[in-house]
């Protein structure tokens, strides 16, 4: 076990006494000691600034009196060398004990009477006196120096400052070369925040070499940590460099630590930094009581890096409510001003979140609809529940039309809406639709206005005539083409045939004929499909059901289908159930041949389609499946539309008008028709004809 170490000098022009002296203090087997030797004050002196001894024994009877100056002026320095002088007399007087204090020595011995057990006791009283002195002084500046960062915090004081002011006076109070105050970042490394250095020493700030050694440092020292010697210290090389640059010979050290802000710390407190003393001159032995001062000053530290932090965070926290009031007030502001505008124009203004399906409304709605917006779910739902039932599907469908991707922006519909007291007043919704950067809709803005009935019906007047100009437009661009292209081509083998009679064989006679024929029969067509929807659409229609052998109809329905597209194509017809059924023999061939027709023209060569049947006595279902091109998602909910074609269809020929004959005919059975398709898979119609239109057969 390693024995303390007492360093000793003896001054005494007696070289018989000072070996007396010696030998007294080698009896001490508790500490191993350390002790030099001198014979004049000069040597004391020099002996003294070399070694920083504990205590020094000293013979007041050297010579001269200006000898006794110079040992005067060396009990004086001893201070600053933190020794203690124990004075040696040969006789005791008045005048030995009046110097003896003035001189601050810690005890005055006769030497006749020294002893071994003499000396050893007023050596440790002596040395016992001091560190309680030095202790009591450590406590009061401490004391002293966290009662001024109090003060300083107080008096808002910014944390550079105090940090400046605990390292001055610190180094004052050690007696040491530099202080220094480190922080670490949280990201790794730190910076040199806070440094007082001796006026013969190079600063450290502003250089940021300093971090190298203080991990070094920190890896050494995990917690509170007295060096007396760093050439003792194993560091790497750039920290061996830097201590040589400044000169560093000793250093003590200590963590400043914080509580951990983390939501979950595996260690209450985490180091901030690191306070740091260094001794630039030489080696030195820190004592226990500068070690227990300096992480006295680094715990106060803590404590007022702490309140500092939480007096910051409540002033971002005061600052943020203030910000959030003032925004608040803005807010309500702004709010007012809606409301106001909004009651003068009676009208709505509304925020529609469309992924949330949250709307925010301000305005007239009490003054529109008779209810107040507190009253109000803030969804498109509660709006919808009081749309007149006429418009509520119109509505819905002109809305999803608005909103599907694409980079459509701003939208108008007209339509009712229920008042509270049960009557509906017409009103004009109009607003902007706000996209994300793939054109999908986010939020619509808009404002909803009350207007005159008389506006709608002009409007629906205006919609009905520009989509029938529309129409008409397309039916004369269609018209011109379908008709020229079989009206041409008869046209072409009458003059064939006029110029060339003689000369044609009968087969080929045969053959133009057939094909005048079919020319013919497919204006036919053309005209009568167009002259049904004229009749559904002036609601001239006639529907006359009559008992029906369904499925012989059904056959008779796929054998009309042009023979020649069915010679590459395979179709499997299923039929269950009752036989016969009470429905409108000319409107269900326009069904089912326009379903099969399509069914072929849009699947490849060698596909089976499926056209599936089933009579009950809840309706009738019909069914056709192909494993066609299928139709685009964008196309579907247009595919009932007079001319409307599926946007993949490419060069297949077709009018348009097969599928909006399909649900004219469908609807005049009260029937529905649906649809399922995949693109590049197939597409599925179903026709559900309702119990009413069925018979039951024996």
């Amino acid at each position: 076990m390693n024995q303390p170490q007492r360093t000793i000098v003896i001054l005494d022009n007696s070289e018989e006494e000072r070996a007396i002296y010696r030998r007294y203090l080698l009896q001490d087997r508790r500490y191993r000691y350390q002790i030099w030797e001198g014979e004049s004050g000069q040597a004391g002196w020099e002996l003294c600034d070399r070694v920083k001894p504990d205590a020094v024994l000293l013979d007041f009877q050297l010579s001269n009196s200006a000898e006794i100056e110079l040992l005067q002026r060396l009990c004086a320095n001893l201070d600053s060398w933190r020794s203690c002088p124990i004075v040696l007399a040969a006789q005791d007087c008045q005048e030995l004990n009046g110097l003896a204090l003035e001189w601050r020595a810690e005890d005055c011995l006769l030497k006749g009477e020294v002893t071994p057990t003499i000396l050893l006791n007023a050596l440790d009283a002596a040395l016992e006196r001091q560190r309680l002195q030095r202790q009591l002084a450590y406590s009061r500046a401490c004391q002293e120096l966290s009662t001024g960062i109090a003060r300083q915090i107080y008096q808002g004081a910014r944390v550079t400052e105090i940090l400046e002011t605990t390292a001055m006076r610190s180094r004052q109070l050690l007696n040491c070369d530099r202080v220094v105050i480190y922080q670490f970042y949280p990201q790794g490394g730190g910076a040199t925040i806070a440094e007082s250095v001796a006026s013969n020493q190079p600063p450290l700030l502003p250089s940021d070499e300093f971090h190298d050694f203080i991990f070094t440092l920190e890896s050494i020292c995990q917690e509170s940590c007295a060096i007396a010697n760093l050439d003792e210290v194993a560091l790497s090389q750039h920290a061996r460099q830097w201590c040589d640059r400044f000169q560093m010979k000793a250093s003590l050290s200590t963590p400043i630590l914080l509580p951990s802000k983390a939501p979950v710390a595996t260690e209450p407190l985490q180091p901030w930094g690191i306070l740091v003393a260094y001794q630039s001159s030489e080696t030195r032995l820190w004592s226990v009581e500068e070690l227990e001062f300096i992480e006295n000053i680094a715990l106060h530290l803590a404590v007022a890096l702490e309140r500092n932090s939480l007096l910051e965070e409540a002033e971002r926290e005061r600052q943020a409510q203030i910000q959030c009031q003032r925004l608040e007030n803005q807010l309500h502001a702004i709010d007012e001003r809606y409301n106001l505008a909004a009651e003068i124009t009676r009208s709505i203004i509304y925020d529609w979140d469309i992924e949330a399906d949250i709307v925010a409304r301000a305005g007239g709605q009490e003054r529109l609809l008779g209810s107040s917006i507190a009253d109000a779910e803030p969804t498109r739902y509660w709006w919808n529940q009081r749309i007149h039932p006429e418009d509520r599907a119109r509505v819905r469908e002109e809305v999803q039309d608005f909103f599907l991707p694409g980079d459509r922006s701003h939208y108008g519909i007209e339509y009712r809406i229920r008042h509270e007291n049960g009557h509906y007043i017409c009103v004009r919704d109009r607003g902007i639709v706000l996209r994300d950067e793939h054109s999908i809709p986010k939020r619509a803005v808009g404002i909803i206005q009350e207007i005159d009935g008389s506006e709608i019906e002009l409007c629906k007047q205006s919609e009905r005539q520009q989509e029938r100009h529309s129409l008409n437009s397309y039916f004369v661009s269609m018209v011109s083409h379908e008709f020229r292209n079989p009206l041409n081509s008869i046209s072409g083998i009458a003059q064939m045939l006029e110029l060339y009679d003689t000369r044609l064989s009968p087969d080929k006679k045969k053959e133009l004929f057939q094909r005048m024929q079919k020319g013919i029969e497919r204006t036919i067509e053309l005209l009568d499909d167009v002259l049904l929807l004229g009749r559904a659409d002036a609601k001239k229609l006639e529907f006359n059901p009559a008992p029906l052998n369904l499925e012989n109809f059904c056959r008779g329905a796929l054998a009309e289908v042009h023979i020649e597209e069915i010679e590459t194509t395979k179709v499997e017809f299923t039929y269950r159930g009752n036989k016969e059924a009470n429905v409108d023999k000319s409107l269900l061939r326009h069904i089912l041949v326009n379903l099969l027709s399509n069914a072929i023209k849009y699947s490849p060569e060698k596909k089976l389609i499926q056209f599936d049947v089933v009579c009950s006595d809840a309706g009738t279902v019909f069914k056709v499946t192909d494993c066609g091109i299928g139709i685009p998602l964008e196309d579907r909910q247009h595919l009932f539309n007079t001319f409307h074609r599926a946007t993949n269809v490419g060069l297949i020929k077709g009018t348009g008008l097969g599928l909006a004959i399909v649900k004219q005919c469908v609807e005049l059975h009260g029937g529905e028709i649906e649809v399922s398709s995949e693109v590049g898979k197939g597409t599925t119609f179903t026709v559900s004809i309702p119990y009413g239109a069925i018979m039951n057969s024996a």
